[in-house]
Parts: structure tokens; sequence; C-alpha cells
């Protein structure tokens, strides 16, 4: 069965692409074919059946463009035989649900987090609609959807970076550079810090706040390096020991990068933003802080720099979390048994 996944952008550093390279790994070993037509690709990838065109690019969008599409779309099905479309964005969404009326494929809708305001095309528009957390599910609970959590790959807790390497404690975010991720919030904090040797900050990311996140950091003592797009991001966080993640968005979904966090056996400490809810508790699998309050941040941070040790079963905790609930081979089984059930 040939399956096209529709994406937005594709890059090697943001979750939508993670889940969808991993969708087309996991499944192309189950026997499907899957394809991936993308409005924009950010950075160099290694994936075969790989499609760029600017006419699903969201910010390239026009009545115009809207229409073309949906013709190109049309051709693709065609020339490829294609059975299901999996759209990750509704901009995606609501083009392959046009085009479907002439093509009858199957189309199915993976929403990664929601809308901050409606727009003139539907947010949700499939035959099926799949959430990757709870809380989505709460703004749309139609009879078609279906809840598919991200799928990790395990990793077994890693205690011996923390036991080998307390001298130096390597303290990690990532994220694009826009301003409701609130990177600033992780470059004042690490400026607290900028005359001790034995803490490091990092930035793994891109986006066009990067000039202005740089002109402040080296305002502030320049202790954070950014280290720009990370190709190998598990290996950047096997040596990492916490990681901060400070968003203010209200809309997205579980970031992925949490995720791989977790599974890469760090102490996390993060904002309280939606979707958090039902996949993190406090104190119990890390620390969820006010980022409007930079003062009560470091506090807590100088605890556990302090004594690092004490907070391994926390780290511990959490890992045990992402492995039970976001599995990789669970993943696919239930994206196997929903693409199977439409044809």
């Amino acid at each position: 069965m040939n399956i096209l996944n529709i994406t937005d952008e594709l890059g090697i550093d943001d979750g939508v692409s993670t889940h969808v390279f991993k969708l087309k790994n996991g499944l192309d070993n189950q026997g499907f074919k899957n394809y991936i037509l993308t409005g924009k690709i950010r950075n160099s990838i290694s994936v075969n059946d790989v499609s760029e065109s600017n006419l699903f690019h969201h910010i390239e969008r026009s009545p115009a463009n809207f229409i073309k599409a949906i013709l190109f779309l049309n051709k693709f099905i065609t020339d490829n035989n294609i059975k299901i479309i999996n759209s990750h964005s509704h901009y995606a969404a609501n083009i392959a649900k046009y085009a479907s009326v002439l093509s009858k494929v199957k189309t199915v809708q993976t929403n990664h987090g929601l809308l901050s305001t409606p727009g003139k095309l539907k947010e949700f528009i499939a035959d099926k609609i799949i959430m990757t957390n709870e809380h989505t599910s709460n703004r749309y609970q139609g009879e078609n959807t279906v809840l598919i959590k991200h799928g990790m790959d395990f990793i077994p807790f890693d205690e011996n970076k923390f036991i080998s390497n307390t001298s130096s404690i390597n303290i990690l975010t990532s994220s694009r550079f826009v301003k409701e991720k609130n990177i600033e919030f992780f470059v004042h904090l690490a400026s607290e810090y900028k005359n001790n040797s034995s803490i490091s900050f990092s930035i793994a990311g891109e986006g066009i706040e990067k000039s202005n996140l740089q002109k402040l950091n080296d305002s502030l003592g320049g202790k954070v390096k950014f280290l720009g797009i990370v190709s190998d991001f598990k290996s950047l966080l096997s040596l990492s020991h916490i990681f901060i993640y400070p968003s203010l968005s209200e809309n997205e979904g579980f970031p992925v990068t949490l995720l791989q966090a977790g599974m890469c056996s760090n102490l996390i400490i993060t904002s309280d933003f939606l979707g958090l809810k039902n996949n993190f508790e406090d104190k119990k699998d890390g620390y969820i802080i006010n980022v409007n309050d930079l003062k009560s941040a470091k506090e807590l941070l100088d605890k556990i720099t302090n004594d690092l040790i004490r907070y391994v079963p926390l780290a511990k905790n959490y890992h045990r979390r992402v492995s039970r609930d976001y599995s990789f081979d669970e993943m696919i089984e239930k994206h196997y048994k929903l693409y199977s059930s439409l044809i």
C-alpha cells in the first residue's frame, strides 16, 4: 500500500519532521511504501522518496496556489498509486480533502498542535483525525478521532553520566528560534552562571530570532553556546544532564524534544504549557517552573546543580514514563491498523 505524508516544512530540527521520518521508517519495514511531500525543505536531509513543492507551504498560500496544489496532488496520487494521504498540517489536510473528491483516496490528518486563531480553512478535515496527545482531543471530539502518541526508540537509562561527570554539568535547550519558544529566558538564566566554569549552557536550533538571541547573549556575558542545527541530536542529549524547555506557547502539542531528552536520561525543567498536564508530573518527573520568575528558577537550578545525584530519581521516573507511554512499536502498530482499516 502506498502512503503519502504531507508536511508544511521538513528538516532535521523539528518534532513534526522527526515524527514523519520515524513513521516512514517503521511502516516501510511493514511492507508499506511511504512518500513524503513537503512545502519546504529547510536543511539537508538524507531520506528517500521526498518531494518538495512550495504549493504546500502555508506561508505561500493563496486561492490560486490552493487550486494548483489540488491539481498537483491529484497528479502525484495517480503517478504514484497513492491510497492514503496523511497530512501533518491543517493546510495540507484541506488540500488533501479536496483532492480526494476526484482521486477517491482516503485521508488522515495528524494534529501536532492547535491553531492560535481560526482561519478560513477547517482546522480538522479528514476521514480520520489522529491526535498525538490528550489535550488536543478536547478541541475536537469527533467520532473519527484516534489517539496515537509519538513513538520513541528505547534507550536504557544512563545513570553513569551523572556519577562519572559531576564536576561538569551540561544544560541544554533545543527549539526553533521564535518568540513563543521563549529562548530569551534560557539566555537570561544562563547569564546568572557566567562566572561558573563547571556549568555549561547550550542551545541547538535555528530561526528568525537567532541574531537577537546572540546579541542578548553577548550583552549578558556570552555564557550560552549556540550549536546551530545538530544532525545527531541523540548524541548531544546523551552528553547533557539537564534539559530546560521554557516555551510560552499555549497551542502546541507535546514537544518531541522533551520526549527525546527524557529518553536520553536528562532531568527535565519545563514551563507549564497546555500539553503538559497528562504527560508530566511536577516534582516526580522533573520540575515545572514559572518562566516569569527568573529568581525562583535560579534558586531551583542552584539546588539541583549543587547536588545533581540527588535528582537522578526524577530523571529515571520520566525516562520510565516516556518508555511506557511513547513506544515506537506501538505507534507503528496503531498506524498500520488505522491505514489498513481505511482500505
